[in-house]
């Protein structure tokens, strides 16, 4: 099985280039509004949009050994569909199916050469599946303000740590409401093609 696609961004050109160490010391890209430099304490408390996509890996795993197989890994899965659980470098790994898992992860993240090394073996009852959507990243206090605007779920009533597929702005799209108790975060997963749609259209409502 082939390794990790390289990530860059689908929106790389509507960045600044201001590189932000976010909520749990998440580093994100943000976004172009932020002209005169990274935002003070008090703005990121308020509301931070940030892209994930450029120094995050993310694939899945399916098949009937994939829960077996990524346990072998020292993968801790979440034993409900939809569910997530923490993993690697303030990662995370979600159940899609009763064989189905996706897993996101810092890009350096070190326990991704273990189970590269894994895969790279093709055991049988085993598929990969690259994933290759942007991820963003929308925290703070006006989070769920912004997010009414754009779907029509009240994601502040989804208990955290859950994976929802929905849609924002009129594109189909996975949003996890964070497991943070410090902020509230969502983690957005859409498809590249949609990306700069979506971004542009937060980046409007945020103002």
């Amino acid at each position: 099985m082939s390794t990790a696609i390289p990530r860059t961004s689908p929106i790389e050109h509507l960045l600044n280039g201001i590189t932000q160490v976010g909520p749990r010391q998440t580093e994100v890209r943000l976004a172009s509004p932020w002209t005169d430099g990274p935002p003070d304490n008090t703005a990121l408390q308020n509301l931070l949009l940030g892209d994930l996509s450029g120094s995050t890996t993310k694939f899945g795993v399916k098949g009937p050994r994939a829960a077996s197989f990524l346990e072998s890994q020292g993968v801790q899965l979440p034993a409900d569909i939809y569910a997530t659980a923490a993993y690697g470098v303030e990662g995370l790994v979600a159940k899609l199916a009763e064989q189905e898992y996706i897993l996101e992860t810092a890009a350096n993240d070190p326990v991704l050469e273990q189970l590269e090394s894994g895969l790279s073996e093709s055991p049988a009852g085993l598929l990969r599946v690259e994933h290759q959507e942007a991820t963003f990243l929308l925290c703070g206090r006006r989070a769920n303000e912004v997010m009414l605007q754009v779907c029509a779920l009240d994601m502040s009533q989804v208990h955290p740590g859950t994976l929802v597929l929905t849609r924002a702005a009129v594109t189909s799209c996975a949003i996890l409401r964070e497991p943070w108790p410090e902020v509230l975060a969502y983690r957005i997963w859409v498809d590249a093609s949609l990306a700069e749609y979506l971004w542009e259209t937060l980046s409007t409502i945020i103002g």
